[in-house]
């Protein structure tokens, strides 16, 4: 599991998934039925330092899209293609390329 406090937690709406953030700087996804975690995203900066999850949010409209907010970032995903990557993830925020960063500054993130 985490390291520190989640912050977050959200069910998708099949109720298959379950997101986790915390501010240990990582993303959990879940297996509510398997009770065990599929896959864990970890966010750095340049400065090695672990970012704190603010908020997620799924998407209604498209099923397994799910945004995730860190810091000033924006980050959206397809939890589909995220679960057939293998292994563990770690990505480090100044490397994203500009295109796929949104602007964050409310921390309540709806995708609908």
């Amino acid at each position: 599991g985490h390291q520190s406090p989640v912050r977050v937690c959200k069910c998708s709406a099949s109720g298959e998934y379950l997101l986790t953030g915390a501010d240990d700087g990582t993303l959990r996804v879940w297996d509510v039925f398997g009770n065990c975690c599929m896959r864990m995203i970890e966010f750095i900066h340049s400065d090695q330092k672990r970012r704190i999850i603010r908020d997620i949010s799924w998407n209604t409209k498209y099923q397994g899209l799910f945004g995730v907010a860190i810091d000033d970032n924006v980050i959206v995903f397809d939890v589909h293609q995220l679960l057939r990557s293998k292994g563990d993830l770690r990505l480090d925020l100044d490397q994203l390329s500009k295109n796929v960063r949104v602007a964050f500054r409310n921390l309540t993130l709806r995708l609908s």
